[in-house]
């Protein structure tokens, strides 16, 4: 995934909820495109960390593949966001941390 410019990820699969490969994109620094299905606007921020479409909007999100390569700068910002995104909110030590605290407020 290193090598990849942009996440593209079209899905409108029934038993699709909270797909991980977005966070794994977002783990290596890389935007994701993707549409508004369940839980994937959830994770993504348009023109923040990537963009949600409507399901079937290819031209929509071929627009955002293109705007992106096209603004090298603006590119090279929501890379750092994405990446942003995923330790603020969903790195391991995010998660040990909301563990955490959740069992401590059981108490």
């Amino acid at each position: 995934m290193f090598s990849s410019n942009v996440l593209l990820f079209p899905t409108f699969f029934e038993h699709e909820n909270f797909p991980t490969v977005i966070l794994e994109a977002f783990s290596c620094g890389i935007p994701a495109i993707s549409t508004n299905w369940r839980g994937v606007p959830d994770q993504i921020t348009n023109d923040y960390n990537g963009y949600v479409h409507e399901i079937h909007d290819y031209e929509g999100m071929k627009k955002s593949i293109l705007y992106l390569f096209e603004n090298p700068t603006r590119y090279e910002e929501i890379c750092l966001n994405a990446r942003n995104s995923y330790l603020m909110n969903y790195s391991l030590e995010k998660f040990e941390n909301n563990i955490v605290n959740f069992f401590n407020s059981l108490k």
